[in-house]
């Protein structure tokens, strides 16, 4: 959602989740990347450097609150902002929520989330250098609020993770990934939603982090993905559909080279998982 979106991470589903990372201290000005999953970036930035934060696995209660406002503060005083790197890891946090509620399904898990985003993407104090990309986020996790459906939500989701990428790879930043196998396939549903998700994560870390070598491994993962007939039976037509979609979709995951390409492919693998759920489950 063990492994490790720019300013997502800047900030950064089940079926389909990384592993956090310290983000790194300010290095000194130079040059204004990052590979997602195999070499950590270690050159400096042109301002200060984006903190390296994995959205899978950032932390399950946010670490910092906006410290209320004294009493006898001047009406116009503002709240404190949450530190930096606390901020990271609750954009972190808030993007791997949305992303494992579009996967799942249920629209109004995601605009919660996307809620939270946000308001801690406009609240949370970054360097000047950073302010472009945190526009970007607040501007995108207030269209996946008011998405009028998954297929919207899932399109804006991967979004945050191709600004995440983009502000990783202006800085000279983004997490240190540590790929790994994926667990083997088997004929079990347990065996091949645990593959699927694996590949899921190493499909969106080579958005976010960005790394090709996660992309590769993911899309790798996926050839030849199943799914037991007796759960696409139980899902009827709309499950069947979703898994044809699926298993064609992914079959093109490793021609994509560009991150629009990519994050074009991984939207639509996202759909497809949603639908799916949501019809062998029988709704929402």
């Amino acid at each position: 959602m063990t492994h490790r979106l720019p300013f997502l991470v800047l900030f950064a589903i089940p079926a389909c989740g990384g592993q956090a990372s310290r983000p790194p201290e300010a290095a000194p000005a130079s040059v204004a990347g990052a590979a997602p999953q195999s070499a950590p970036a270690t050159a400096s930035a042109a301002a200060e450097p984006a903190p390296a934060t994995s959205p899978s696995a950032a932390p399950p209660e946010r670490t910092a609150h906006v410290l209320a406002t004294n009493a006898s503060a001047a009406p116009t005083t503002a709240p404190p902002r949450p530190p930096l790197a606390e901020a990271m890891q609750g954009h972190a946090r808030d993007t791997e929520a949305i992303r494992a509620a579009v996967i799942h399904g249920p629209l109004s898990a995601v605009s919660k989330h996307a809620l939270a985003l946000e308001n801690l993407a406009g609240n949370a104090k970054t360097p000047p250098s950073w302010n472009e990309w945190a526009e970007r986020v607040k501007s995108i996790a207030e269209r996946i609020h008011s998405s009028p459906d998954v297929a919207a939500a899932a399109v804006a989701t991967t979004d945050i993770g191709l600004t995440c990428g983009a502000c990783h790879t202006s800085h000279h930043g983004g997490p240190h990934l540590e790929i790994g196998e994926p667990p083997q396939a088997g004929p079990a549903l347990t065996e091949q939603m645990r593959r699927h998700s694996w590949a899921s994560e190493r499909l969106w870390e080579g958005i976010y982090a960005p790394s090709e070598a996660a992309w590769k491994a993911g899309a790798s993962a996926l050839i030849g993905a199943e799914f037991p007939p007796d759960v696409l039976k139980k899902g009827g037509v709309n499950a069947r559909s979703a898994a044809n979609d699926f298993k064609s979709i992914a079959g093109k995951a490793k021609d994509q080279k560009t991150p629009e390409a990519r994050a074009s492919l991984y939207a639509s693998l996202l759909q497809t998982c949603a639908t799916c759920h949501i019809a062998v489950r029988g709704g929402p």
